[in-house]
């Protein structure tokens, strides 16, 4: 699996967010996003979502940085071409 493919069933399975920013990890891929209804303001802050993609099982479920090994999240790259 690729980033575009986790992109791709993350956004199916939620239309109603706007993804902000992707992380590819050595077993998941995470999702930053925002529901789409809301706009950001500058120096504003909301609550966001993360959301993780299975590489293996493709099951998508909220994430958090420590549902991974540490060396695992240090090790994250973000996606610049996930859309």
């Amino acid at each position: 699996m690729v980033g575009k493919e986790a992109y791709n069933l993350f956004t199916d399975k939620y239309p109603n967010l706007d993804v902000l920013t992707g992380y590819e990890f050595d077993s998941v891929f995470v999702f930053n996003a925002k529901p789409k209804n809301v706009h950001l303001k500058e120096n504003g802050t909301i609550f966001d979502y993360s959301f993780s993609v299975d590489k293996k099982t493709c099951e998508i479920k909220a994430f958090q940085p420590f549902f991974i090994p540490i060396e695992e999240y240090r090790n994250g790259k973000e996606i610049k071409d996930f859309k």
